[in-house]
């Protein structure tokens, strides 16, 4: 009679620090969450030396070292910005007169030199470029190939240059035609801004998906043995089932939460080491990764509310996954009922990805943002590109908490009734 007296989750913290020393003592979760920083931290910093190593070996087979150059052609070439481009930083071009066009033997002299002719065929109303090349040289036919698109594009703007164009003319030439979206309410919406805002739910979504399904299994698996479990039964002789829920189901989100994100941080750390790895054996190496978050431009505040958004995502569903595992009384049976938690699972993480590519409805971003089952990943990819403010995540939020509460409150029902019927 001494939990009546007591209130609702009272003792919780308790039961959190057992079971979270239950959850870390074995080796296995020892093994898997130190695997899981290295192999992730592996991937990510292997990929970023193994480019750059690449890179390097690609700037290293670029033997030539010296372009001989006649310009046939009305255009004022200027080759001065030419070592900005990958793999040309050491290259010199060096003008010759039309009566100085250098011979095979010429080139015979030089092992890392080449000849290019610029021309303008009249007949053709084109210009070209030729690459002579000596086959007793260093250089290869790939390598002067590759000069002579590198040339070809270069040139691209001294066309323009010599049709009479200033250079900020042939600078809005030349660059891509854009486009945008309006819905017509002074909203202008950016083609690549667009592209942008469904890389980044994209990788929120999936995210979190994988985290649901690596966890909701082993947290019903949890739950369920807690049910069969004789101190289970001498804890509720002291304690109401709802602390017990609460204590257990917090724990064990709170380990999944910590390992996740270390193996998170492995991914960071990576990445932080792998760029200054990577810059050490090719200074001139493309960090892809961190061009991506420059595009995003996010700030901290931003970043943090939708990790907290994610979190809380995470708990609906392993709440959801307590449930369906409370209703289970054999562990023979938890494979069917596990149906019941992966079913809305999966149709929400096809509705939310699918559902905005094709409509764009108000009422079907109410019905995502609002249903718990959607909102768990909605709000967090959403509010990371922009899409919500602050204020239309209040309501939502409200409501999954709501929602969370209700699951911990059923399942504390259906322990009580399981374990004193």
């Amino acid at each position: 009679m001494q939990n009546k007296k007591q209130g609702v989750l009272t003792g919780w913290s308790k039961v959190f620090l057992f079971t979270i020393k239950q959850e870390i003592k074995g080796k296995n979760f020892l093994l898997a969450t130190l695997g899981g920083f290295f192999l992730f931290f592996a991937i990510v910093f292997g990929a970023y030396t193994i480019s750059a190593f690449l890179g390097a070996k690609d700037a290293k087979d670029n033997d030539i070292k010296t372009v001989y150059y006649t310009n046939q052609s009305d255009m004022e070439v200027d080759f001065s910005d030419f070592k900005e481009l990958e793999g040309f930083k050491d290259i010199n071009f060096k003008e010759r007169t039309e009566t100085e066009d250098m011979t095979a033997k010429d080139l015979n002299k030089e092992d890392d030199a080449v000849w290019m002719k610029i021309y303008y065929k009249e007949d053709l109303k084109t210009y070209g470029v030729l690459v002579y090349f000596s086959k007793e040289s260093d250089v290869s036919k790939d390598q002067a190939e590759n000069l002579g698109e590198c040339v070809a594009e270069y040139l691209e703007p001294y066309k323009l240059f010599s049709a009479g164009l200033d250079p900020e003319s042939v600078q809005s030439v030349i660059k891509p035609v854009t486009y945008t979206l309006s819905t017509g309410n002074g909203e202008d919406q950016d083609a690549i801004a667009e592209i942008l805002k469904l890389l980044g739910p994209m990788l929120v979504y999936f995210v979190l998906y994988f985290m649901i399904l690596a966890y909701g299994q082993s947290i019903s698996k949890n739950i369920l043995e807690e049910k069969t479990n004789r101190v289970t039964e001498y804890l509720l002789t002291s304690i109401q089932p709802y602390s017990l829920v609460f204590g257990k189901l917090a724990a064990m989100i709170f380990v999944a939460i910590c390992q996740f994100g270390l193996w998170i941080f492995g991914l960071i750390f990576g990445k932080v080491v792998g760029a200054s790895v990577s810059k050490l054996i090719y200074k001139d190496r493309l960090d892809v990764i961190g061009k991506l978050f420059e595009l995003f431009d996010l700030s901290p505040w931003v970043i943090l509310i939708s990790v907290l958004l994610m979190i809380l995502g995470f708990i609906f569903y392993c709440c959801l996954a307590g449930l369906v595992a409370a209703n289970v009384s054999k562990p023979e049976e938890l494979s069917s009922a596990m149906g019941v938690f992966q079913l809305p699972m999966i149709l929400s993480f096809f509705a939310v990805y699918m559902i905005p590519l094709f409509y764009t409805k108000v009422w079907i971003d109410s019905v995502l943002r609002y249903v718990p089952f959607t909102s768990a990943y909605y709000l967090s990819a959403q509010f990371l590109v922009g899409e919500l403010s602050f204020v239309q995540l209040i309501a939502p939020i409200l409501i999954q908490l709501a929602t969370i509460v209700c699951f911990v409150y059923w399942i504390g029902k259906l322990y009580k009734k399981h374990l004193f019927s």
